[in-house]
């Protein structure tokens, strides 16, 4: 069969050894091009060099709020890097409503003034605590302090709502936080920047996934932004969400439904492929009988449906690795090495450090989804 290329310029070729197909989960070994080799490092070098991320600007309050860049943001730059202000963990969210108040004003008190005053301009409007929490709050000022105004009850209600408003997962063990910069960033599904939550330093990180010109609005991704609309839609009902980005809003929001209902199923066959192969047995009623050319064949639509799609992120680099297992196996080596050399490029793009990069490797690209 001759070799054919495609728009991107991969090249996918039949096996010259169907016989001898390649079985290994891992990809190889990295030939990463040297124009390349740390071409995302800029978030490492911006830390390395003692600079302070970029702290974007606030959006104005017409716009719904936000953060809008204060220069201009080259893609793979870490820009902005935070801790929480104030921290919960779940244990203490059990707690009765005075007490966890007690605990998140203490720690407002103890913050330095400009960051205690931006945590307040965070909105926190009477809905934000039951009403049972805010009759609790009520009690314990009043069985605190003798003569005490209503600014008191209003000081504690304040702190109390925005954290309960705000807060944020900060991993399986570390509780919950709100960040004066993270948490104002509006959700897209085409969003122009990403983040990592790093637990051992107990920080988020936000890196731009493409060049973002000043004064462009910073947006994140809070839901998996592959999925179809419908799915997306539960899953920001679900986390109090909404989103006008031009994939769930505008003229073009057909043409993108297209392309995430074509990942949705492109993953999903991709998934019980890999299932398959870990339990070592069939999953489906039927399975069609598909070589390994074709398993990579599938696989390399789903990584340029992802990037006709917009989708710059963790999903995109495990995504080409997956493509770099399957063209091995096809007796791809070429092709392995350049998904491979792609895979840690965007990686690198999305924050992830090259000591992190084996624990990742090993994950899928659709191992998330749904069923």
């Amino acid at each position: 069969m001759e070799d054919t290329q495609d728009s991107r310029g991969v090249l996918m070729r039949s096996s010259r050894n169907p016989s001898d197909r390649r079985r290994s989960r891992s990809a190889g070994p990295s030939h990463r091009d040297a124009g390349y080799e740390d071409a995302y490092a800029a978030s490492r070098r911006y830390r390395d060099q003692g600079h302070e991320p970029s702290v974007p600007t606030y959006a104005s309050p017409k716009e719904g709020g936000g953060l809008v860049a204060d220069r201009d943001i080259a893609k793979g730059t870490c820009f902005i890097e935070e801790e929480p202000v104030i921290v919960a963990t779940a244990e203490q969210l059990t707690a009765d409503p005075w007490s966890l108040a007690l605990l998140l004003e203490n720690q407002f008190r103890q913050l330095p003034r400009p960051k205690a005053e931006k945590y307040l301009t965070f909105d926190s409007p009477p809905e934000a605590l039951s009403a049972e929490a805010r009759e609790a709050i009520r009690a314990g000022v009043h069985s605190s302090w003798n003569d005490i105004g209503l600014d008191c009850e209003t000081y504690f209600t304040t702190i109390a709502g925005i954290f309960e408003r705000r807060r944020c997962e900060l991993g399986s063990s570390a509780g919950y936080g709100v960040f004066n910069h993270f948490n104002r960033i509006r959700q897209s599904c085409m969003p122009n920047a990403t983040f990592r939550y790093r637990a051992a330093e107990g920080k988020i990180t936000i890196h731009a996934v493409r060049d973002i010109a000043v004064g462009e609005e910073i947006k994140l991704s809070f839901i998996d932004e592959r999925a179809p609309r419908e799915v997306r839609i539960r899953e920001l009902l679900a986390k109090g969400l909404t989103c006008d980005c031009p994939a769930c809003h505008g003229p073009r929001a057909q043409e993108h439904e297209f392309r995430r209902q074509k990942l949705w199923v492109i993953g999903r066959v991709l998934r019980i492929m890999r299932r398959d192969e870990v339990d070592g047995r069939v999953t489906t009623p039927s399975r069609l009988p598909m070589e390994e050319l074709a398993a990579a064949s599938l696989a390399l639509m789903y990584v340029n449906t992802m990037l006709e799609a917009g989708l710059y992120n963790m999903a995109l680099a495990t995504a080409y690795y997956d493509c770099a297992i399957f063209c091995l196996r096809a007796n791809l080596p070429d092709e392995a090495n350049f998904c491979r050399g792609r895979a840690h490029e965007v990686a690198l793009c999305c924050g992830l450090e090259d000591d992190e990069e084996e624990e990742w490797s090993e994950e899928g690209s659709s191992d998330g989804e749904d069923e």
